[in-house]
């Protein structure tokens, strides 16, 4: 059974580096792929099984493309994503404090949502 690639490997195997002006392109254009796809899901719920696989690949190629922007400006992913984790958290206890949402949106003790 073969490895799948990360985005390291894939980053050092790229041919002609792209830079990080034509990545963020890049990221800019899978990331428009995926709000496609969602919008394909509901303008054509009969298809949207077939939407939804291809939205799942467009996903996957927007994360590995964010991956390799922060590979390209020199950081760690995995420390991006647990900086961007610990922000986020941070925020949603900002807006309990501020009320600007119901507590129980953002509590400690929700359990996260099953896979689909």
């Amino acid at each position: 059974m073969a490895v799948d690639p990360d985005p390291r490997f894939l980053h050092a195997i790229e041919k002609g580096g792209l830079g990080v002006h034509n990545r963020i392109h890049i990221v800019m254009k899978e990331l428009g792929m995926v709000a496609y796809k969602f919008m394909m899901t509901e303008r054509f719920p009969e298809d949207k099984r077939a939407h939804m696989t291809d939205l799942k690949t467009d996903l996957g190629d927007l994360m590995v493309q964010v991956d390799m922007l922060a590979l390209d400006l020199g950081l760690v992913p995995e420390e991006v994503k647990a900086l961007g984790c610990r922000h986020t958290r941070e925020r949603y206890k900002d807006f309990e404090r501020n009320m600007w949402a119901p507590s129980e949106t953002y509590s400690d003790t929700r359990q996260a949502p099953p896979p689909q």
